[in-house]
């Protein structure tokens, strides 16, 4: 995987340094981790992917991925969740979020989420598949 520069968002600053480690490791440039959507910050470092945990921004998340969708158009955005609702997944992915994990993730899963968005621009945890719903 090429050197892909990555912004990390978690609020509460609990997983912020697992992400870290686990981006690292998967060979992602970690330009910036903030407690905030900061969105002139992320506009001015024009990260290629933004890793979000969405549980805790500081606005509506729904309107937080809509409103980093228009200002990075060309980034991967991934959302880090405890919802683990398949509605709450296909919300995020309208809003404009290519990656959408539930914090049950493990490490492997996260980097296999985003090398996925990253080829080939949208993948879904496996953990929102219920019985009725499609596989892609």
């Amino acid at each position: 995987m090429d050197r892909i520069r990555s912004y990390v968002v978690e609020a509460q600053g609990i997983f912020a340094p697992y992400l870290v480690a686990i981006l690292a490791e998967a060979g992602l440039d970690v330009v910036h981790v903030g407690n905030s959507m900061d969105l002139q910050l992320m506009s001015h470092l024009a990260p290629d992917l933004l890793f979000v945990d969405l549980d805790y921004v500081d606005a509506d998340p729904l309107e937080s991925i809509r409103m980093t969708r228009f200002m990075l158009p060309h980034a991967v955005i991934c959302v880090y969740t405890g919802d683990a609702r398949p509605a709450w997944a296909a919300a995020c992915h309208l809003a404009g979020a290519n990656c959408v994990l539930t914090k049950r993730a493990e490490g492997e899963e996260i980097v296999e989420g985003i090398r996925r968005a990253l080829a080939v621009g949208a993948y879904t945890d496996k953990r929102y598949e219920t019985p009725e719903s499609p596989t892609c």
